[in-house]
Order: structure tokens, then sequence, then C-alpha cells
């Protein structure tokens, strides 16, 4: 019989190496890019976070609304 800690690890995803790679490209990029648009176009922060909360909203519209995966989208 199992004990609750270890049930309760069962039911956690493993994190792997992947993982993080992609976590802090991620945010990386995020941060760099939200920062040079803002920068770039003399922009306030808020009107860039805006920017970008439309283009994640597409993105997210176009994953639910596709029929196939598209690793574009992706």
């Amino acid at each position: 019989m199992r004990t609750s800690i270890e049930h309760a690890l069962t039911k956690v995803p493993e994190v792997t190496l992947d993982f993080w790679l992609i976590k802090i490209a991620a945010k990386t990029l995020g941060e760099t890019s939200g920062d040079a648009v803002s920068m770039s176009m003399n922009l306030d922060y808020l009107i860039g976070t805006g920017i970008f909360a439309v283009i994640f909203l597409a993105a997210v519209i176009a994953q639910v609304k596709g029929k196939a995966f598209y690793p574009f989208l992706y």
C-alpha cells in the first residue's frame, strides 16, 4: 500500500530539463521583446503589455479554433 506522500507525488508531472530550457527562453525572450517594443516606440509599459496581450489572445484563439495540429501556432 502506498503512503499518502507517494500517492501525492504520482499526481505531479515530471519536470525535465527541456521544460526549464523552454521556460527560461520564453521568459527571457518575452521580457526582452517587450522592453524592445516599448523602448523603441517610446510607449508606456502598459501599452506594450497590451500589444503583446492582443498577440497572445490571437494565438490562443487560433489554437482553439484549429481543426488540426499546426506546429506554427505553438
